[in-house]
């Protein structure tokens, strides 16, 4: 239960990431991501969970909250997957 737990919670951070991602870009940037606010937030949760599993061991010293969710790894994932999302939409060249 706990696992489904942290990943419900990675999602929702990952989504909310996307989200302040995708507005950023459009504001200051004038990019867009690929399927607009949605792209965005789809991309930032998978890139979230991605981060979660496969960055957590690399900084797990980072973890200090009850909740055992290392959310700077899943931070890096999202952003690190929503920024290569960017580069390669092809309506911002």
């Amino acid at each position: 239960m706990d696992f489904l737990i942290s990943l419900l919670l990675v999602g929702i951070f990952g989504g909310l990431v996307g989200f302040i991602f995708w507005y950023y870009n459009i504001k200051f940037n004038n990019k867009e991501t690929l399927f607009g606010p949605w792209g965005g937030i789809g991309v930032g949760i998978l890139g979230a969970a991605i981060g979660f599993f496969y960055l957590s061991p690399f900084i797990n010293w980072l973890v200090i909250n009850p909740l055992n969710i290392n959310f700077v790894a899943a931070f890096f994932g999202a952003l690190i997957l929503l920024w290569v999302g960017i580069k390669v939409n092809p309506y911002n060249h």
